[in-house]
């Protein structure tokens, strides 16, 4: 798996570029460093592109307890919200990252796109943000 990450702090942005096959150990290993450089008295703004990325050996029976691994790692921010933009990725790995949608709580909001445009306009994100973020994933 490779990753890369930009944060923007004036609009308590993370976005985050996978790449290459991800398997369960690869998530496993994320341990939220990125979430504690962020305001957690602000609404936090993910946008997760797995585009290039494969998931592979990852089974839809193991989203409750990635999830869970996701809220630990996300700590005592305010609010989230994650778009996971997987463009035209193959339909399995588009499915996979969906099933994360049923696990959506008060807190924490998700939803999957196809399209780039359609995430940053749910993130509701200003028209600065979403110039830098289509220079990079693009």
């Amino acid at each position: 798996m490779k990753k890369e990450h930009w944060i923007n702090p004036e609009s308590n942005l993370i976005v985050e570029k996978y790449s290459k096959v991800i398997n369960r150990e690869h998530l496993d290993q994320l341990d939220g460093r990125l979430y504690n450089e962020m305001d957690k008295g602000r609404p936090l703004l993910h946008l997760a592109d797995f585009t290039d990325a494969t998931f592979f050996n990852l089974d839809y029976g193991e989203m409750a307890d990635i999830f869970n691994d996701f809220l630990n790692r996300l700590g005592d921010n305010v609010g989230t919200k994650v778009a996971f933009y997987s463009g035209n990725n193959d339909k399995d790995d588009l499915m996979k990252v969906s099933a994360f949608s049923k696990y959506e709580t008060s807190k924490v909001q998700l939803k999957s796109f196809v399209e780039l445009i359609d995430a940053v306009k749910w993130l509701e994100l200003t028209q600065e943000d979403r110039q830098e973020i289509w220079k990079k994933l693009q």
